[in-house]
């Protein structure tokens, strides 16, 4: 008579020799068990606010896009969905209040919290950005980039 001997509970043995199964399968990284970081997109014409700002948000955990410009801006937003957009107002050809207006009128993205940064900060520049959908509004010279980042995490 055949002798079937394992070492563990593996009934699908069938040779004298033990087969050694382990008892714990090794972790592996599924996209569901995989951490998904926040998608920020930033929308800045000046060149050294804008790598500050993604370095410091990336640096900060966060998945970073650039973008110049509306054209830019929007190309990304063909692509990915970001789950907060912080734009500036005055940028080359199309503006901020702009992009903004484009945003909130398309139902594909008019969900994602726009937070507008930026050097205007006129009563009517706040009044226009909020009537347009601004989730916020950040004067450029009165924040921090940690004081910005802030603003990203409560928005999340």
């Amino acid at each position: 008579m055949e002798e079937k001997t394992t070492t563990t509970t593996d009934t699908t043995a069938t040779t004298d020799t033990p087969v050694e199964t382990p008892l714990v399968a090794p972790a592996v990284e599924t996209p569901a068990a995989a951490e998904v970081k926040p998608f920020i997109l930033v929308i800045e014409d000046d060149k050294f606010l804008r790598e500050l700002l993604v370095k410091k948000i990336a640096k900060e955990g966060f998945d970073v896009q650039n973008a110049i410009d509306a054209q830019a801006a929007f190309l990304i937003l063909e692509e990915r969905k970001p789950n907060i957009i912080l734009c500036d107002l005055i940028l080359p050809g199309i503006d901020g209040f702009e992009i903004l207006r484009r945003i909130k009128a398309d139902p594909r993205i008019a969900d994602i919290p726009v937070v507008i940064l930026s050097n205007l900060g006129q009563k009517e520049d706040l009044d226009k950005a909020t009537a347009l959908g601004a989730k916020d509004f950040m004067i450029k010279a009165n924040f921090t980039l940690d004081e910005i980042v802030a603003k990203v995490r409560s928005l999340l």
